[in-house]
């Protein structure tokens, strides 16, 4: 089952189900509430946001610096365009700044910071890495060689 929640402006507070919810925000002090094996849930936020227990993902959107932070689970941030802020919290978590110079931190846990827009001029920067434990994703589009196999150190 399928769920698209969309609290439209204001403070709202979104409440999911069983399934893979997916929810629009567009102020950092909506709030959404999701139960334990719940499905795996997707936020898309236009302004700060810091996902509530239980949701696994989150796209941030627009053309504004924001902040997206996780929680205990292993999360997938993604960054929009701009100079983000990523934090993965806790949990084994997938952070992808995107294009913009971003301030990348994986928390507790093996992480991955994904590397996948053509290089720019931008420089983000890793704040926890772990060798060892902590991965770099790299794909060839970086180096603007699509016939190259991507890779991971």
């Amino acid at each position: 089952m399928f769920f698209f929640f969309d609290g439209g402006a204001g403070n709202d507070t979104l409440a999911g189900g069983a399934g893979n919810d997916t929810y629009y925000v567009d102020s950092e002090h909506d709030r959404i509430t999701e139960g334990a094996d719940a499905g795996a849930d997707t936020v898309f936020s236009t302004n700060n946001f810091e996902l509530a227990g239980y949701i696994e993902n989150l796209t941030l959107l627009g053309q504004t610096a924001v902040r997206g932070i996780g929680n205990d689970e292993a999360n997938r941030i993604v960054g929009n365009g701009t100079d983000n802020v990523l934090d993965g919290k806790a949990g084994d978590d997938v952070l992808n700044g995107g294009k913009g110079s971003d301030m990348l931190t994986g928390g507790a846990g093996a992480d991955t910071f994904v590397f996948d827009a053509a290089l720019d001029g931008s420089i983000d920067t890793i704040t926890d890495f772990q060798s060892g434990e902590d991965k770099i994703s790299l794909s060839s589009l970086v180096f603007g060689m699509d016939s190259v196999t991507d890779g991971m150190l």
